[in-house]
């Protein structure tokens, strides 16, 4: 049955386990704004919005998701979340298995970070469509919604930005692997903590990635730490917090290795956002 947590009464609509892997919640806020404290999900979220706002908190990043746009939110990020007043808006989370298994028959992968959808419409259709199926125990609920589950992961793996040359990876040892570098690769991540995530020897989760990808697993993390560092001077930060907040503590370490992937020093790429930024 629909549920509403008692300590947010009149807050959720609806708020269920419409069948495994697939969990439904809708808002309809005629007070505010709510605060909800912050949490993370062994899902993939994908939230909408009708009217109003939602805010999102990232460590010290805010996201707005303004009415018309959506959100893809990774498995296991931590955030909090605020709801205007008059807020109409709805989450469905995904497995990250069913996500991944989609992702990997459309050879695209599930965004790493947070990702603002800024044309959200066919997000937003599924998602009423969801909400209808999660408050109507109807025959053929559990068919429906598995379906329109299924086309929603499409519809946010279509809409989310692909970084470029992602890879995807049929193996779900090493899909296991790539999420984990893609999720955590800010954090001091080992072989043994790869191995793991795989399920397999330190020896086999490298042989097996480096024959899927062509590349050892420490290879694919500076990659993905330095496109991350890249977009964060991009956008105006200052290229020791950018360095540090992807996980390097070696300054000189970090321009090396930036020069050697991208051919120029990363100071050329922060003076350039500095002079667009006040341009």
């Amino acid at each position: 049955m629909p549920q509403s947590p008692s300590t947010l009464a009149g807050v959720a609509r609806v708020d269920v386990t419409v069948v495994d892997g697939l969990r439904v919640r809708s808002w309809h806020h005629r007070w505010g704004p709510t605060d909800f404290p912050a949490c993370s999900h062994a899902e993939v979220e994908a939230s909408w919005v009708i009217d109003g706002s939602v805010e999102y908190q990232f460590d010290t990043t805010r996201m707005r998701v303004a009415a018309g746009q959506g959100m893809v939110l990774p498995a296991r990020l931590r955030h909090a979340t605020r709801l205007s007043p008059g807020a109409r808006a709805g989450s469905a989370w995904l497995s990250d298995e069913w996500v991944t298994s989609v992702a990997a028959a459309m050879g695209r992968h599930i965004p790493a970070r947070p990702t603002l959808l800024l044309n959200a419409s066919v997000l937003i259709q599924l998602g009423v469509l969801l909400e209808g199926e999660a408050e109507e125990a109807s025959a053929g609920r559990a068919l429906s919604a598995r379906a329109l589950a299924t086309t929603l992961a499409v519809a946010l793996l279509r809409a989310a930005p692909q970084t470029t040359g992602g890879p995807v990876s049929a193996d779900p040892r090493i899909r296991a692997v790539l999420r984990l570098i893609e999720t955590r690769y800010a954090e001091a991540l080992t072989v043994d903590d790869l191995a793991r995530a795989a399920g397999v020897s330190r020896f086999h989760m490298s042989r097996l990635f480096r024959d899927e990808l062509g590349m050892s697993p420490y290879q694919y993390l500076l990659r993905i730490r330095l496109e991350r560092a890249r977009e964060l001077i991009a956008t105006g930060q200052r290229v020791t917090d950018a360095a540090l907040s992807v996980g390097f503590s070696d300054l000189g370490r970090f321009a090396r290795a930036f020069r050697t992937r991208y051919g120029h020093n990363p100071r050329e790429i922060a003076t350039q956002a500095h002079g667009s930024l006040f341009a």
